[in-house]
């Protein structure tokens, strides 16, 4: 990430919560302090955007997320988390709306589109996920994500040759 982060236009950092122990049981690594030293050094560089996934397990932590983009000059994108990775979560989330009702705060970005997509997962008229057609994600061990990070959990280890790695299968 240190090494991309001049060239590229925005830097997404995920961000769940701001508490070790919920961290750990959230990404599955006990990795918050590097997050966030990251965090801190990539804005050096550039401002990074702090990517929430909100769930049953941290919307209490929501406002606490807002205060740290806020207090740090960054945009914080707040999505609902995918509800298989909510377990119990057939319908729509409860928490839903409380983020949607933070759609006019500032530095708050809500993508309402992605909230539509989220319901609408198992409908037929769906469009393919695209959220790694322009964007390169990296898994906390620094392997890059292939092709979508909502579903399929493939990874490859990154070798640092970008043209490369986008023209190999």
């Amino acid at each position: 990430m240190r090494e991309m982060a001049a060239y590229v236009d925005k830097f997404n950092i995920s961000l769940d919560t701001l508490k070790k122990d919920v961290y750990r049981v959230i990404r599955g690594v006990d990795c918050l302090d590097e997050v966030l030293a990251v965090i801190k050094e990539i804005a050096a560089v550039r401002r990074p955007q702090i990517m929430a996934a909100i769930s049953r397990g941290n919307i209490l932590e929501m406002e606490d997320l807002i205060h740290f983009a806020r207090h740090n000059g960054m945009d914080i994108y707040l999505n609902p988390v995918f509800n298989y990775f909510d377990s119990g979560c057939e319908e729509e989330a409860d928490y839903t709306k409380q983020i949607v009702s933070k759609v006019y705060e500032p530095h708050t970005v809500v993508m309402l589109h992605f909230i539509e997509f989220i319901k609408n997962i198992h409908s037929e008229w769906r469009p393919p996920c695209s959220a790694n057609r322009r964007t390169l994600t990296f898994a906390p061990d620094g392997s890059l994500m292939l092709p979508c990070y909502h579903g399929l959990q493939e990874t490859i280890p990154w070798n640092g040759n970008l043209p490369e790695m986008l023209e190999s299968k």
